[in-house]
């Protein structure tokens, strides 16, 4: 079966499984987000992306409300 390639909004780009879904069209990349924090929340964010990318693929946006 077929998988549909989902929804893209127009201002941002990033693709959704659901039409109009809730989302933030802010982008941030995930170093400019992180240089504001502490460095062991990155580090642990880059440790869960590991652990879960060992399970399939993982995909993540850093995005801002």
């Amino acid at each position: 079966m077929a998988r549909s390639a989902g929804w893209m909004p127009p201002n941002c780009g990033r693709q959704f499984a659901n039409t109009n879904q809730w989302h933030s069209c802010h982008v941030e990349s995930v170093d400019d987000k992180f240089a504001r924090k502490p460095a062991h929340l990155r580090k642990t964010l880059d440790y869960l992306m590991t652990r879960l990318g060992e399970i399939g693929p993982v995909r993540m946006d850093a995005g801002g409300v």
